[in-house]
């Protein structure tokens, strides 16, 4: 039989003849890989054709979209945004700046019944000292923070005045002005003593043992030249006879004492401490222009009381 006779034959037949005709041709794998063609075909449409099924629906956004949404700046500028808002409050100039110092300068005088007999001032608030007299004339030196009358204290010490400190209220307190400027430690009565107990034993050692006579004898305060410290005037105090005993005369510059330039206002308490520990010290003394050397005999002086 030709091949024109088979495929007349063939194309003679209906359609599901065919089927049954082709499957008898063909091999059985091949039927078996076709038969699985066509049913992922079907599952695929019907997957399709399901709701919410649509690939399209489970797409991830892709990195890079995500780096471009980053780099926009849309989170700097949210961050900005807070920033100024100052949900904290705006920060001033004035909340860091430096509080200055305190000016003691155009203070009002002071109505209490005090008179400033005498200071001792210096850079170290510890070691000055002042002379204050109270109503009854009675005298008495006083420390930085302390008590000089009811609700007022010593609140600084210069060389002319004191700054007392009366109920937060500043008040100065002036040395008369028939007293020579300086610094000054002046005598006080040995019963009525009153120091504060943080001050230094070289103070406290000088007030107890010769400050009540020394300073009725002599009182010595600070000359400047040109803002240069050069001595120390000296002036009598209560006791006028042994200041001249003593070989001074009022107004005399002591320059140094045994040696020791008196350039610095701390060594104001040199002049006490040699004239009570020493039986002589040498002094150098400017008088009238011109240098001096005086020997004191300080063992003259009625120390500690004694007549």
């Amino acid at each position: 039989m030709t091949i024109e006779a088979k495929w007349s034959d063939f194309s003679s037949l209906d359609t599901e003849r065919m089927l049954v005709a082709g499957t008898q041709l063909l091999p059985r794998w091949i039927t078996m890989a076709l038969v699985v063609a066509i049913a992922w075909q079907l599952a695929r449409i019907i997957w399709m054709l399901m709701p919410g099924s649509s690939t399209g629906d489970l797409i991830i956004a892709p990195p890079v979209q995500i780096a471009r949404a980053a780099s926009t700046g849309g989170a700097a500028a949210d961050v900005q945004s807070i920033a100024n808002a100052h949900i904290f409050g705006e920060a001033s100039a004035e909340s860091v700046v430096v509080v200055p110092q305190e000016s003691h300068e155009n203070l009002a005088e002071t109505r209490l019944s005090l008179e400033l007999k005498g200071t001792l001032a210096s850079g170290d608030e510890a070691t000055s000292i002042a002379i204050i007299a109270d109503a009854s004339k009675e005298e008495k030196i006083y420390s930085i923070k302390d008590t000089v009358a009811p609700g007022a204290t010593l609140h600084a010490v210069y060389a002319d005045r004191v700054v007392l400190n009366r109920a937060g209220n500043l008040e100065v307190l002036k040395l008369p002005k028939d007293f020579p400027q300086g610094t000054v430690r002046t005598r006080r009565s040995a019963t009525t003593v009153s120091r504060a107990a943080s001050s230094p034993q070289s103070i406290q050692n000088v007030v107890t043992q010769n400050v009540t006579k020394l300073a009725d004898v002599i009182r010595p305060t600070p000359y400047y030249v040109s803002g240069q410290m050069q001595g120390y005037r000296v002036y009598p105090g209560r006791d006028r006879k042994q200041f001249a005993a003593l070989g001074l005369r009022p107004g005399d510059l002591i320059k140094d004492i045994d040696g020791a330039a008196l350039t610095n206002p701390q060594q104001a308490t040199q002049i006490f401490q040699s004239l009570g520990d020493k039986e002589q010290v040498s002094v150098t003394v400017e008088r009238n222009g011109q240098p001096e050397v005086l020997v004191l005999n300080t063992a003259q002086l009625e120390l500690n009381g004694n007549k």
